[in-house]
């Protein structure tokens, strides 16, 4: 997971927020989110109305990755604003972002996803919603978007190197977890965070 530090990129950002109210619904969201939900080939979530009255836990399916939002989750409700690099990687684009959480008033939220910077790559199969997919399954980390094959977390490209491109048949459908690395720097920051 890379560092990071506010006030450090003289990159110019985009973000994307959405708020929450007391019992983790989503109840706005903010300019751009449909144009970057569509942009990710996620059109089920682009319309406003598609997302909003939702609770975000119908988006977020592991336990490591539910477990980690609720210690943020908890750390910004008590006051604190919490920090937290995480990717949202694209087939042909990997994106360094991170994300805050803050309090609003009624132990609401406001999550603002911030891109530092993005590289393009060669196409990732695996990360293409519209890629033929077969009937196994790979884990692929929640924050860094690295994938686990054989108990090791590497990057998709490299995995995708291993599975021999896939050829021109099907790839694996995806599942989300945290990987160890991601695991251990959240709590970390989220522990950072309860005592400042």
């Amino acid at each position: 997971m890379r560092t990071y530090t506010p006030g450090k990129s003289n990159l110019s950002e985009q973000s994307w927020q959405y708020d929450l109210d007391a019992h983790d619904r989503i109840v706005s969201i903010g300019p751009g989110w449909s144009e970057f939900a569509l942009e990710n080939q996620a059109p089920a979530i682009a319309a406003t109305g598609d997302v909003v009255g939702r609770p975000i836990w119908d988006y977020i399916h592991d336990e490591g990755t539910r477990d980690l939002y609720a210690a943020l989750f908890a750390v910004a409700r008590s006051g604190r604003e919490i920090v937290v690099p995480f990717r949202c990687d694209a087939p042909t684009l990997k994106r360094y972002m991170v994300m805050s959480i803050t309090s609003l008033a009624d132990r609401g939220l406001r999550l603002t996803s911030t891109m530092l910077r993005s590289e393009t790559r060669p196409y990732q199969p695996l990360l293409d919603p519209a890629a033929r997919r077969s009937d196994e399954w790979v884990t692929v980390c929640a924050w860094c978007k690295r994938a686990r094959i054989d108990d090791l977390w590497i990057e998709i490209d490299e995995a995708t190197a291993r599975w021999d491109a896939f050829g021109d048949g099907p790839v694996p459908r995806l599942t989300h977890g945290v990987c160890y690395d991601c695991y251990k720097n959240v709590m970390h920051e989220v522990e950072a965070a309860k005592h400042r």
